[in-house]
C-alpha cells in the first residue's frame, strides 16, 4: 500500500472485499477469507485505513516528480511477447530490468506513452522498442534535440505499426539520430566467452565490463562515439556502445538487451556525474525511501522490505523541520536516523 501511495498513488481499492466461492479467482482471497472471519488482513486493511486519515490531507497536496522516464507501449509488448522464441526476451522483460535498475538507486521513474511531451525528463530509456513509426521517431529526435538524453537497446525500430519488417539498414527511422546502423547480430549462448568492456576515459561504463544478455549487435558508426566495445567470439573489438551528439542532447544505443546489472551501472555513473539525484544514498534493495513533493513540503516513505529489524541514516541537504506523520513527532536536522522493524514503514514530512 505504502509503496503505491509513495510512488504516485492517491487512492488504494483492494481487490477484493469478500472471497469469490466461484471461479478461477475462488482461491484469491478477499480481505476476509472464506469462512468471512476477521483475521490478520481485515487488521491490517483496518490500521492502514486509520494512518492514511493522518496522511490523507497531505497525500492530496503532493505529487511524485521523476527526472527519468520510461516509454511504454502496448504494441511492443504484443509483438515482441510473440517473437519471444526468437531473442529469449520480451518487452516486460526488458523493461523490468530498466526499472530495477533505477530503483535499486532510488531514483523515481515515470511509466510514459511514446507521443507524450518528453521534455521535463533528463533522461528517457526505450527498451526493446521494436515497433517504430514516423510520428514517435519525431518525438524523440526533438526530445533529444531540446537537450534531452534518449538510451535505447537491441532490435530497435526494426518494424512498422502493421508489424512489417523496414527495407532500410536498422534503426531504420533513428540512424541519423543515434548516428549508427546494425553492423551484424549474433545470438548470446550459455557458456559464451562474451564480455562487453566500457573503453578508458568514456564518460559512462568507462573500464566496466558487462555481461550481455539473449542479443548482441555490431554497430557501425557513421557520426557517434564509441563508449564499449565486445570482447571475446568474432565480435571483438567491434562498438557494442555508442553515444552520438544530437542538437543539444545525446542519444545512447546499447548493442544487448538491457540487464539490471548493466542499468545500475549506467545510472551509477549519472548519479556521480550530477545528472540525475537518488531520493536516498543508501545501497541494496532492503529498504526502499520513496518522496512525494508538496508546494513547501515533502513526503518520505522509508519501507523495510526485509524480515530483519533496520536502522537507517539520511543526509540531507540542510537542516529541515520533520515531523513523524504516525506518531506525531517534530523536530530539526539536516540527518534522519530511522529505526524500523521488519515490514515497518515511516512516513515522514520534510519542511
Amino acid at each position: 500500500t505504502y509503496q503505491a501511495i509513495g510512488r504516485g498513488a492517491d487512492g488504494i481499492l483492494y481487490f477484493r472485499w469478500r472471497t469469490t466461492p466461484y471461479g478461477v479467482e475462488q482461491f484469491v482471497y478477499g480481505i476476509p477469507g472464506p469462512d468471512n472471519r476477521l483475521d490478520r488482513r481485515y487488521y491490517e486493511v483496518k490500521k492502514v485505513g486509520e494512518e492514511i486519515r493522518k496522511l490523507e490531507e497531505h497525500i492530496c497536496e503532493t505529487a511524485c516528480k521523476s527526472d527519468v522516464a520510461i516509454l511504454c507501449s502496448y504494441d511492443n509488448i504484443w509483438s515482441t511477447d510473440v517473437e519471444k522464441d526468437d531473442y529469449g526476451r520480451n518487452f516486460l522483460e526488458d523493461m523490468f530490468s530498466v526499472y530495477k535498475g533505477l530503483w535499486l538507486n532510488h531514483i523515481p521513474v515515470d511509466i510514459v506513452e511514446p507521443l507524450c511531451d518528453l521534455t521535463k525528463y533528463k533522461i528517457v530509456f526505450t527498451p526493446f522498442f521494436y515497433i517504430m513509426n514516423e510520428e514517435i521517431a519525431l518525438n524523440l529526435k526533438e526530445y533529444v534535440k531540446n537537450g534531452g538524453i534518449l538510451i535505447s537497446d537491441a532490435r530497435l525500430a526494426v518494424k512498422n505499426e502493421y508489424n512489417g519488417i523496414f527495407s532500410e539498414p536498422l534503426p531504420g527511422l533513428l540512424t541519423d539520430l543515434f548516428g549508427i546502423t546494425i553492423n551484424d547480430h549474433d545470438i548470446v549462448e550459455v557458456g559464451d566467452n562474451r564480455r562487453i568492456l566500457g573503453i578508458e576515459g568514456a564518460p559512462i561504463f568507462a573500464r566496466k565490463e558487462i555481461l550481455p544478455v539473449a542479443w548482441v549487435e555490431a554497430l557501425e558508426l557513421s557520426d557517434a562515439d564509441v563508449l564499449a566495445i565486445h570482447k571475446g567470439t568474432w565480435l571483438d573489438g567491434m562498438p557494442a556502445i555508442t553515444m552520438h551528439k544530437y542538437g543539444g542532447g545525446r542519444a545512447i544505443y546499447i548493442g544487448t538487451f538491457f540487464s539490471t546489472e548493466l542499468v545500475n551501472l549506467m545510472v551509477r555513473d549519472f548519479i556521480n556525474g550530477g545528472l540525475i539525484k537518488p531520493v536516498a544514498n543508501l545501497d541494496g534493495s532492503e529498504v526502499e525511501v520513496a518522496r512525494r513533493d508538496g508546494r513547501d513540503f515533502s513526503l518520505l516513505f522509508i519501507i523495510n522490505h526485509s524480515d530483519k529489524y533496520k536502522k537507517v541514516e539520511l543526509r540531507l541537504e540542510k537542516t529541515y523541520s520533520i515531523e513523524d506523520l504516525f506518531d506525531g513527532r517534530s523536530f530539526e536536522s539536516n540527518t534522519l536516523t530511522v529505526d524500523l522493524k521488519p515490514d515497518d514503514v515511516k512516513v515522514l514530512m520534510v519542511i
